[in-house]
């Protein structure tokens, strides 16, 4: 049969294109129905003469990729299966030798019964036979199982025994960490199998029916077919108020989940989310949130899908997209741990992710610090709860008064601050009075580790008066464990952080010193401005007294906890020297 090269020859403006249609049984593959590239001629004698050697190679690619019947993609779910299969094995291996009673000594304290020498003996040997390519008749009926039991006519292929021969070797070395209590090297290490189920880590994942191959996976994929959204949801949050450290406020997740029934549906079932009809879709979502959707459409009946079909609406804030996308990747993920879906359909779906600029959050001037500290709060206000920025004649020394004052002379985070206790007041052996900043106790949490820190009070709050209203806050009931500003808006039922920020962002708008850029956190900018002025201050000294994390802010230190080797004593020179410049005799002149 003669092939008319001339059918293949497209001319484009004066330029001859070579043209050729993909099989349909190769183009959902490819992902192209046509292949074209240009001859880089106008002369059409040239042009077909450079058209019979082009057309003959591209149709015998076809007729090679035609004859790899089963796509790479296919072997390596089936090859993420098995490692899947292998390491539950291993667990179900694990648990029953931890059940073993009278099992034979080694006389070896780290390793008495013998097990991990084995497995080691075991993964070295599986190192060496694969490095010297040897072929395993295993590995090969293995291969030929699998693809059997996924319904491929071809019983055998070479590129599914490696995979096989990948999993071993991982799946092996995992087993092995695990035994070493290694958390870190039981995480996967090739990227093909990164992602996979793995008892030893998802302590949610269930030693399955390990007798036989496929009644496994039958039951495997069954247990993900019934859970609907609301009730996975509802489950998550469950699970994070079980987990969550600060019992005082909601689980983080709980308001970005409720836009996922919002757009979803409350009964959607999550293991038929995928990739390609909903990750992409939901990316679009976050994209395109309206700002305060709960007030301004969902209250009044305005449903979610026809508020993003609107022409114009407001959106929220680029850096707000970035927890949406956080709270939504978390929850899926722990989806999949749980078995509720088999894969995340956020994975490898993305978009452009808001970075905060350095200049994200700006310190206070010192004419903004003058107008907070000489204010209605300082000097005398109407009422101690409503409207507290209207000028009076009484001093309320509450949270209202001292929560600013601890922030701009310590630098503690706003939550920092109000889970304090009473007996996070103390002194050290040199009797230097110190605020220590830890999690020890019900309802407190850290932003990271190197939060922990014990920062001096600084003479200026002990001459305000600090001591006098710790003393007072212990009266009522003798107790370490009181909060030092348990009252007002500061503990009122909720998100306690939140609904102090509001107020105090609604206070410095009533004193128009209110600006996108000056929040509670600007305390903390200004305290460490003054220490990085400071002569003498090292990095760790720094770091010590800021209370942050390598990779937080900046990277400068190596070492995993600040301030452990740094006494109060040895930080008050430094905090004695911040100095705002603030009128003192506003504090000291009232009552």
């Amino acid at each position: 049969m003669s092939v008319k090269f001339d059918t293949h020859i497209q001319n484009r403006n004066g330029t001859f294109y070579f043209r050729i249609a993909i099989p349909r049984t190769l183009s959902e593959r490819i992902g192209k129905t046509e292949y074209k590239c240009s001859l880089r001629t106008n002369n059409y004698r040239v042009a077909l003469k450079k058209t019979r050697p082009l057309a003959y190679m591209v149709t015998s690619f076809f007729a090679e990729i035609e004859k790899m019947t089963v796509a790479n993609e296919t072997l390596q779910g089936l090859a993420q299966t098995y490692f899947e299969k292998l390491l539950l094995l291993a667990k179900g291996t694990d648990v029953a030798v931890r059940n073993m009673l009278n099992p034979p000594e080694s006389g070896n304290p780290d390793d008495p019964y013998n097990f991990i020498r084995l497995a080691e003996h075991e993964y070295a040997d599986l190192q060496k036979r694969y490095k010297a390519g040897d072929c395993d008749i295993e590995d090969e009926e293995t291969a030929k199982r699998l693809m059997t039991w996924q319904g491929s006519e071809h019983s055998y292929d070479m590129r599914m025994t490696n995979y096989i021969k990948m999993a071993r070797l991982e799946a092996k070395r995992v087993e092995l960490a695990a035994m070493r209590e290694d958390m870190l090297e039981m995480q996967s290490k090739i990227p093909l199998f990164k992602d996979c189920m793995n008892p030893f880590i998802d302590m949610g994942s269930g030693v399955y029916d390990l007798c036989d191959l496929e009644p496994y996976y039958i039951k495997k994929s069954s247990q993900r077919c019934v859970t609907t959204l609301q009730d996975a949801i509802s489950r998550y949050i469950s699970f994070l108020s079980a987990n969550n450290e600060s019992a005082d406020s909601e689980p983080p997740d709980q308001s970005h989940l409720d836009r996922l029934i919002d757009f979803l549906g409350a009964d959607m079932l999550v293991s038929g989310l995928n990739k390609k009809e909903h990750g992409v879709a939901l990316r679009d979502l976050v994209l395109n949130l309206p700002k305060n959707y709960v007030q301004k459409y969902k209250n009044k009946g305005i449903s979610l899908p026809d508020v993003l079909s609107m022409a114009e609406y407001e959106k929220i804030a680029p850096k707000n997209r970035n927890f949406y996308w956080q709270g939504f990747n978390r929850f899926f993920r722990w989806c999949v741990a749980d078995g509720h879906m088999a894969s995340n359909p956020l994975d490898g779906v993305s978009f452009k992710v808001h970075k905060s600029s350095k200049g994200a959050r700006l310190p206070f001037s010192k004419e903004q610090l003058n107008t907070l500290f000489s204010s209605a709060i300082y000097t005398g206000r109407k009422n101690a709860v409503r409207s507290i920025w209207e000028k009076g004649d009484t001093v309320f020394k509450d949270g209202y008064y001292w929560v600013p004052l601890i922030g701009l002379y310590t630098g503690l985070r706003l939550g920092e601050i109000l889970q304090l206790v009473h007996g996070d007041i103390k002194q050290d052996d040199q009797g230097v009075w110190h605020i220590d900043v830890n999690k020890d106790g019900e309802g407190k949490s850290l932003k990271t580790e190197g939060s922990q820190r014990k920062i001096p009070l600084h003479s200026d709050l002990i001459k305000i008066g600090f001591f006098d209203y710790w003393r007072d806050r212990e009266k009522p009931c003798r107790s370490d464990n009181l909060r030092l500003f348990q009252d007002n808006i500061t503990y009122q039922d909720g998100d306690k952080i939140k609904n102090y920020s509001r107020q105090f962002a609604a206070y410095l708008k009533a004193l128009g010193i209110k600006t996108p850029k000056h929040v509670f956190h600007s305390f903390r900018h200004n305290y460490v401005d003054q220490i990085r002025r400071m002569k003498g201050v090292t990095d760790e000294i720094l770091d010590a007294l800021d209370g942050r994390c390598a990779g937080e802010e900046r990277s400068r230190s190596t070492r995993t906890l600040y301030g452990t080797d740094f006494t109060p004593s040895d930080l008050r020179p430094f905090i004695e020297q911040i100095d705002y410049g603030l009128d003192l005799s506003v504090f000291l002149n009232r009552p």
